[in-house]
């Protein structure tokens, strides 16, 4: 592919100028939003135990305290509201100094380090990831009998592949918290901890597929807490893994995944939660279609329509909703659009107030050219402009606008490129981002600036990119001047040959066979579930990951509505 470049030229121009406008530099050049002025304003419960790795309640007085531990907790609330508010403002050395002030109030604390490394991957910016990273080096020089920094550089190699950096992470980490000189942590507190290194050992081996080693691991896992959901349904996935063909793997997955949800449900017992891990059928959906199993996927389905009565009953509505509306996702991902919108229905009947109901119902407003596809995405991008989802969306809605005599609306698509080129400012690494905005170059006529963005796409190594993505490509190629580009017809019919032969959820399939055969390739014989008005994937989340370490052990639960288009 990299041959592609030397006709298109002048690629890394148009990745520079997106990239304009991105602050750079300092943690102070990059601090996010004004700090807010109370501890009730800064510590919520989010921030606490997904940002912090804290208990929820380990910073509230709790009812009936005494005055010394009254006293003690507040102390905590306003060094650890002096800390988040100075690395708001950009302080780095205010920060940590508030958080070694917590400490001395609190020796169980994490180093200064360790927070301020969480607060730096909890923003969307790469470079303050980079910061994070340095402030664990920090941690692990000034403290080297914490553990927390090991788990945290353990979650970071897993993320990145480095398999064998994680697993040493993780077993240091492990070593630091059984030894004499461990945090003084409660004994729940160390069996958190110890939770996390499980978990992050079970992703391991499953990236390795030593299937084997990880029932190991999850068996040591239920020794510190046999009920235990999360441990409970990595042991159900790893037990299916072991032999996704076999009957009676089959039957035992299943049984710990009902062990799994059973003791999810029991631990949310008066809470209006959802249980931490998906029900059994929906955890087999997903890893039978994985497995190519499509067929017995299919059998979970029709158990869960089975539970119909249950799944609609007032007291579970919204499990009901979560099992309806990822059973449209599934059928999106197969290309089944008239199925994936039954299912959106039900799952909006449930719960017609929630925004990631609203969101799916959208986009598949959005796959059936639905024009209220344009008012839902324009109002959700008003709502929150830097939402990725909306503009990305709203600009693939827009880009495509009639006007009233069928011909482009110029100013949607003026819009469209508007949004398109803030989204991709926003977010210069994003393949959606690019491709969407190289479409809507390519529909207002600026066809070498698309030819840019592709010609860059073709430079980088193992780049996957979604159907719909490729027609946009061969789309581009085909209109290049064959007297300048005299290979962009023969590369835009290699695009849509593996294209036009995928199965799955497709939006623009029939334009794409049309193009193919145009071009001198054959027409493939569709099944009769892909139907030429097929609806392009539900895509995955194009966002930079966060990687810090949860406050309890992650969950494995069913996708969420789609967080961008094109992919």
């Amino acid at each position: 592919m990299k041959q592609w470049f030397r006709y298109c030229g002048r690629a890394a121009c148009l990745a520079a100028v997106l990239s304009t406008g991105v602050g750079v530099g300092s943690l102070r050049a990059q601090a996010p939003a004004a700090a807010a002025a109370t501890p009730e304003q800064v510590l919520t419960d989010d921030l606490v135990t997904q940002v912090l790795g804290m208990d929820k309640n380990q910073l509230k007085v709790p009812e009936g305290a005494d005055a010394e531990k009254t006293k003690r907790i507040n102390d905590l609330r306003k060094h650890f509201t002096d800390a988040i508010n100075a690395f708001r403002a950009g302080d780095a050395q205010k920060a940590q100094a508030a958080f070694e002030e917590a400490r001395k109030v609190d020796s169980s604390l994490s180093p200064a380090q360790v927070y301020l490394a969480r607060l730096c991957f909890a923003v969307n910016d790469e470079k303050l990831v980079r910061v994070g990273r340095a402030f664990l080096d920090q941690a692990v020089d000034k403290d080297p009998s914490s553990p927390e920094a090991y788990l945290i550089f353990g979650n970071l190699a897993l993320l990145e592949g480095r398999l064998a950096d994680a697993d040493l992470h993780f077993t240091k980490a492990a070593e630091l918290a059984n030894s004499p000189t461990a945090p003084e942590w409660t004994p729940e507190q160390k069996k958190t901890f110890l939770k996390n290194v499980y978990g992050g050992r079970v992703s391991v081996c499953e990236q390795r597929q030593s299937w084997q080693r990880g029932l190991a691991e999850v068996a040591a896992w239920l020794e510190l807490d046999k009920n235990d959901p999360a441990a409970l349904f990595r042991m159900a996935r790893l037990t299916f893994l072991t032999d996704t063909k076999s009957d009676s793997q089959l039957t035992e997955a299943r049984k710990f995944f009902d062990e799994a949800y059973a003791a999810a449900v029991a631990a949310n017992k008066g809470k209006d939660e959802l249980p931490a891990v998906p029900p059994t059928e929906l955890a087999l959906l997903e890893l039978q279609t994985a497995a190519g199993n499509l067929d017995k996927a299919r059998d979970e389905i029709k158990r869960i329509d089975a539970k119909a009565a249950e799944l609609t009953a007032d007291n579970n509505k919204k499990e009901g909703s979560r099992v309806y509306s990822t059973l449209s996702q599934w059928y999106l991902g197969q290309g089944e659009f008239d199925k994936a919108t039954e299912y959106a229905n039900k799952a909006t009947a449930l719960d017609k107030d929630s925004p990631a109901l609203k969101q799916l119902t959208a986009v598949l407003y959005y796959f059936a050219n639905n024009p209220s596809a344009e008012a839902e995405f324009t109002k959700m991008h008003q709502d929150n402009p830097q939402d990725f989802f909306a503009a990305n969306y709203l600009a693939l809605t827009l880009i495509e606008a009639k006007d009233k005599d069928g011909k482009p609306d110029a100013a949607k698509q003026a819009k469209a490129v508007q949004v398109a080129e803030l989204s991709a400012r926003l977010n210069p690494k994003s393949p959606v981002a690019l491709a969407t905005l190289a479409w809507c170059y390519f529909n207002t006529g600026r066809l070498g600036e698309a030819a840019q963005i592709f010609a860059a796409f073709e430079q980088q190594e193992n780049m996957q990119i979604s159907a719909d993505t490729a027609y946009f490509m061969a789309k581009v190629y085909a209109g290049l001047p064959a007297g300048q580009f005299p290979q962009a017809l023969t590369r835009a019919k290699q695009i849509l040959e593996g294209t036009v032969s995928t199965t799955g959820a497709f939006k623009y399939r029939k334009e794409a066979e049309d193009m193919y055969v145009n071009l001198g390739g054959q027409r493939p014989v569709r099944t009769a579930t892909q139907s030429a008005s097929q609806a392009p994937a539900a895509p995955s989340t194009n966002k930079p990951a966060t990687p810090t370490t949860p406050s309890k052990p992650a969950d494995d639960k069913p996708t969420t509505p789609p967080a961008d288009g094109n992919n």
